[in-house]
């Protein structure tokens, strides 16, 4: 958990510096499906754990799980945009941060997969910038 918090820590200090209008990032077609899949069975509060990385799979508790419902649909509805603003790889996980427009704000999500497994490495929500 204590990376989580790391992660989490370096994600925030990384989008404050991105603009609120920031420019999209040159992302998979397959990397962009699995994170609006993953989105949405986030919403749902049905997530798929055979497609999370173990150290992932151990973090995600229940309560950890409906906090993210919870962020995922304090907007309302589904995102009227889903868009990749940044992409890093460190440590073997390619995280890509997607700007979710929704008609009263923005969520941004970060979504990693590892390298080697192809499964779900990192899978949190930060607040986006005001619209």
């Amino acid at each position: 958990m204590k990376l989580a918090r790391v992660s989490l820590l370096l994600a925030v200090l990384m989008l404050a510096a991105l603009p609120a209008r920031a420019q999209t990032v040159t992302v998979l077609d397959t990397t962009i499906s699995r994170a609006k899949d993953a989105f949405d069975q986030i919403a749902s509060g049905k997530l798929d754990r055979s497609s999370l990385t173990p150290a992932l799979n151990d973090d995600m508790t229940d309560d950890v799980r409906q906090y993210q419902t919870t962020q995922a649909t304090a907007l309302g509805g589904q995102p009227r945009s889903f868009v990749p603003v940044a992409q890093t790889d460190v440590d073997g996980v390619t995280t890509t941060i997607f700007r979710l427009h929704f008609a009263t704000g923005n969520l941004d999500f970060n979504f990693g997969l590892d390298d080697k497994t192809d499964k779900i490495a990192k899978l949190y929500f930060v607040p986006g910038p005001s619209l």
